[in-house]
C-alpha cells in the first residue's frame, strides 16, 4: 500500500500536470508557457539550474528559457553544441540521459570534462536531460540539474517527459497557427500584374508592421526577379494605418526606388493622409486620386 508521502507526491505531480494543461489551453504566449513549465515543475522537482531550448527555422538550437540559481529568465541565444557532451548525445540518440553524480560518472560516448561549463554547472551533482519530441521529430531539449547527489530518478523523468510532450504539442500548434496567420496576411496583400512593366498592389484593411513586412518581402522579391518598372500602391481599401509602421513604409518606398521601380500611390483617404504625408513628401512619389488616373499617368510615361 502506498505511503502517505508517496500519495502526497503523486497528488502534487498530478496537480502540476493539470495546471500546466490549463496554462497551455488558455494562452498562445510562449513566454507565459515557458515560465509556467519551470515554476510548476520546481514545485515537485528540485532544480538549481536548467534550460529549455528549441530549434529555430534554420535548425539552429537556441535557448529560450534559462534557469540559473533557481531563478528563471527568458532568453534568445544560440547554443554551441560540443561533440561528446550530454546534450549532443540526447539530440543524436533521441533519448533521455540521467547522471546521479556527474563528477564520478562515466559514459562510453560522452566526455564529461567537456560537459563542465557547457552542460554541467560547477556546483551541480545531479543532471537530467531529455529531448522535446513530437512523434519522431526532435523539437528541442530540456535540462535540469541540482547540487544534491541522486536528486532525480524514474519519477522525475516521467514527470519531465509528460510536461515536455505537452510543451512540444503546444509549441508546434502555436507555430502552425503563426504560419497560417502569415499566409493569411500574405493573401491580404495581393499583387495584380498589368503587364511586364506595371503591377498594381491593392492594400486592404488595417496596415501594421507585420503586414508591411510581408508586403515588403513579396513586393521586393517580384520587383527584383521580374524587373518591374512601375508599382501602383492602391490605398483605396486601406481602413487604417498604424503610426508605428511609418518607418517600414518609408523603407519600402526607398527600397523600391533602389531597385529601379517608380512607386505611384493612389487612393489615399482623408483619415490616413496626416500619417502618410511626411513619408510621401520625403520621397517625392507620384500621388494620384485612383487607379484609373495612375494608368492614364503611366500611358504618358511609357
Amino acid at each position: 500500500m502506498p505511503t502517505t508521502e508517496a500519495l502526497v507526491r503523486a497528488r502534487a505531480e498530478l496537480e502540476c500536470i493539470q495546471e500546466f494543461g490549463q496554462v497551455i489551453h488558455r494562452t498562445r504566449d510562449r513566454f507565459v508557457i515557458y515560465e509556467a513549465f519551470y515554476h510548476l515543475l520546481e514545485q515537485v522537482v528540485p532544480i538549481d539550474h536548467g534550460t529549455i531550448s528549441f530549434f529555430d527555422q534554420q535548425q539552429a538550437l537556441r535557448h529560450v528559457y534559462v534557469i540559473a540559481h533557481r531563478r528563471g529568465s527568458f532568453a534568445d541565444e544560440p547554443v554551441t553544441l560540443k561533440q561528446h557532451t550530454p546534450s549532443a548525445w540526447i539530440l543524436r540518440h533521441k533519448k533521455p540521459l540521467l547522471f546521479d553524480d556527474i563528477y564520478n560518472a562515466s559514459h562510453s560516448e560522452i566526455n564529461l570534462e567537456h560537459a563542465l561549463g557547457a552542460d554541467f554547472h560547477h556546483a551541480s551533482c545531479s543532471w537530467l536531460g531529455l529531448p522535446i519530441m513530437l512523434g519522431s521529430q526532435v523539437l528541442g531539449l530540456v535540462t535540469i540539474q541540482h547540487h544534491e547527489l541522486a536528486a532525480y530518478g524514474e519519477r522525475e523523468l516521467q514527470l519531465l517527459q509528460t510536461l515536455s510532450l505537452m510543451l512540444a504539442t503546444t509549441i508546434n500548434q502555436i507555430q502552425r497557427i503563426e504560419e497560417l496567420e502569415v499566409l493569411r496576411l500574405a493573401l491580404s496583400a495581393p499583387t495584380i500584374p498589368v503587364d511586364q512593366h506595371l503591377w498594381i498592389v491593392p492594400v486592404i484593411g488595417r496596415v501594421d508592421q507585420q503586414r508591411l513586412r510581408i508586403l515588403q518581402t513579396i513586393l521586393l522579391g517580384h520587383v527584383e526577379r521580374q524587373r518591374i518598372r512601375y508599382i501602383v500602391l492602391d490605398l483605396t481599401g486601406m481602413r487604417s494605418f498604424d503610426p508605428q509602421a511609418t518607418g517600414l513604409f518609408n523603407k519600402l518606398i526607398g527600397a523600391l526606388r533602389l531597385l529601379g521601380a517608380t512607386c505611384i500611390i493612389s487612393g489615399v483617404q482623408a483619415e490616413n493622409s496626416a500619417v502618410l504625408s511626411p513619408i510621401l513628401s520625403q520621397h517625392n512619389v507620384v500621388i494620384v486620386r485612383d487607379v484609373q488616373q495612375s494608368l492614364r499617368y503611366l500611358k504618358r510615361q511609357i
